[in-house]
C-alpha cells in the first residue's frame, strides 16, 4: 500500500505572443535532487496563507467559488491562484498583478511586455 501523501500545488504556464511565435518561460532547477537540472514552470505547494481572505480579497477576476468549480474541488481552489502568482514572484521575480484601478503594474519603470492572462 502506498502511503504517501500529495501536497496541494500549483503551477503557472507564462506565454508570450512574439515575433518568433509563441515562447513559454520555464526555470531550469538547480543541480540539487530531487529536481537536479530540470527545466519547469514556476508554482509550487499550497501555503496557509494562500487560502487567507486578505489575499483572495485582491483577486479580481476569478471567485472562489469559479477557481473551484475549474478544478473540480469543493472549496479553496482559489488558493491555487494565489498560490501561482506568489509562487512566480518569488522563484522569478515576475509579479503577476495590476493596479486596482486595473491600470498596468510597472514597478521599476522599465519597458513592459504583454504576457497572457492566467
Amino acid at each position: 500500500m502506498n502511503t504517501q501523501i500529495i501536497t496541494p500545488a500549483a503551477t503557472v504556464l507564462i506565454r508570450l505572443l512574439s515575433e518568433n511565435g509563441i515562447e513559454v518561460f520555464m526555470v531550469e532547477r538547480s543541480n540539487r535532487p530531487p529536481f537536479g537540472n530540470l527545466f519547469v514552470f514556476p508554482g509550487g505547494k499550497i501555503d496557509e496563507s494562500d487560502n487567507d481572505s486578505r489575499a483572495q480579497s485582491l483577486c479580481k477576476s476569478i471567485t472562489d467559488k469559479e477557481a473551484s468549480s475549474l478544478l473540480g474541488i469543493e472549496n479553496n481552489g482559489l488558493g491555487y491562484w494565489v498560490a501561482c502568482v506568489r509562487e512566480c514572484f518569488e522563484e522569478v521575480g515576475i509579479l503577476l498583478a495590476e493596479k486596482k484601478d486595473g491600470s498596468k503594474l510597472n514597478l521599476n519603470g522599465s519597458v513592459e511586455r504583454k504576457i497572457s492572462k492566467i
